[in-house]
């Protein structure tokens, strides 16, 4: 071990480290490139909205409504947000669906005013455009909760600054105000602990931005899409997302969609941008298409 630290110094460790980060850093930057949306492909998007004659918006809220934030349960739209969805939805053949991970609790409190289709936790709930009151997407369970809660609550109280936020139908286990090492060696442990004891009950573990969620098996984005672009015979589908759980959103989603990614990383939708103020910008532009 010693002749090994003689010829391995921290510093040949420190450069071999940036040098992996770099090459991952530059292969994902140029998948995303390839992609990447630009002015051209802009004015296209909105000559195919102007030419629709039934068209449907599908974006997510946090990451892309909303910038993600270091504290998830304060991040309220801005006045300047609710004016472009209400304006956008307001748009004859035009609907709007908001899809989050969220409780309805909160969306109500945020989004209630709204004239906009809403689905919270994941998909388990929805509320479709002028209805006051939410519905179970399908017939679904909560009694695996008791198992699971007793676990991140113990993990919780291992990594200071973690703390877990139950819903009806799903929990997340948020790590956002955790040190950031520390969470980084827990992480993998309590993701793994949570695979080994969901192997054989009906419930999805998913990752997003400083968050594990779980939630019942078969709701996802991919299935909440069909959902939605089932109800008519839309001939432009927009959808914007910027996590991880988009992605089945993407594979649904017809070949002819305009799907987008907010970030410049791999990703089964056809195009990308960089920012989350990109996105709406991008929304902006479809508010005045002419």
């Amino acid at each position: 071990m010693q002749k090994r630290l003689k010829r391995y110094t921290v510093t040949k460790w420190a450069n071999d480290f940036v040098n992996i980060l770099l090459d991952s850093s530059q292969r994902s930057q140029y998948s995303a490139r390839k992609k990447l949306m630009n002015e051209s492909l802009l004015d296209k998007m909105l000559q195919s909205y102007n030419q629709a004659k039934n068209r449907i918006i599908i974006v997510n809220y946090d990451g892309t409504l909303v910038p993600f934030s270091k504290y998830p349960t304060t991040v309220e739209p801005p006045e300047a947000l609710l004016g472009l969805l209400q304006n956008l939805d307001a748009q004859s053949m035009t609907d709007v669906v908001i899809i989050s991970g969220r409780g309805k609790d909160e969306l109500d409190t945020w989004l209630s005013d709204l004239p906009v289709n809403l689905t919270a936790e994941h998909g388990s709930w929805i509320r479709e455009a002028g209805m006051a009151e939410w519905r179970l997407f399908k017939p679904l369970s909560n009694e695996w909760k008791k198992d699971i809660i007793p676990i991140l609550e113990m993990y919780s109280d291992r990594l200071p600054g973690a703390y877990l936020q139950e819903r009806v139908y799903s929990l997340a286990w948020h790590y956002d105000k955790a040190d950031v090492e520390q969470a980084a060696k827990l992480v993998t442990e309590v993701n793994d602990h949570l695979l080994s004891i969901t192997t054989n009950i009906n419930v999805q573990v998913l990752h997003g931005n400083k968050v594990i969620e779980i939630s019942n098996s078969g709701i996802n984005k991919g299935e909440l899409a069909m959902h939605w672009l089932s109800r008519k015979d839309y001939d432009f589908v927009l959808a914007i997302g910027a996590g991880w759980s988009d992605e089945l959103l993407f594979q649904t989603l017809p070949q002819n969609a305009w799907s987008v990614k907010v970030g410049m990383s791999q990703t089964d939708a056809r195009y990308v941008i960089r920012h989350q103020d990109d996105a709406i910008k991008l929304l902006e532009r479809l508010r005045h298409p002419g």
